[in-house]
């Protein structure tokens, strides 16, 4: 149980720093979100996520930030590898994470 709940953690960390870093426009933030949600969902390999993100990681001035962000594809790479009930349960929590922080970012962009 503790490796299904540590990758949705860093995942959700993850969706987390690309919601609240003030570098990238609040529109930009919440297409991202939707890019993740939807990699994590269909259980991508992360590539295009990942050179998606790379201007966010780039711009990232906290180094754990930037190598969370840039650790995209070996952490789907675990959500793959994960049983599929692990993973059904993890892409439900990032789902329900990331659609409540995108509508926070429609909602109140200046925020």
């Amino acid at each position: 149980m503790r490796d299904p709940v540590g990758l949705a953690y860093l995942l959700a960390r993850a969706a987390d720093t690309i919601a609240d870093t003030a570098l990238v426009a609040p529109d930009r933030r919440a297409a991202l979100l939707t890019d993740l949600r939807d990699e994590i969902e269909r259980l991508g390999d992360g590539a295009a996520l990942a050179r998606a993100l790379e201007d966010v990681t780039r711009m990232q001035t906290d180094s754990h930030e930037h190598v969370l962000l840039g650790s995209m594809e070996p952490m789907l790479a675990l959500l793959r590898a994960q049983p599929e009930a692990d993973a059904a349960s993890i892409r439900k929590v990032v789902a329900t994470l990331t659609s409540g922080m995108e509508f926070d970012l429609r909602t109140f962009p200046d925020e």
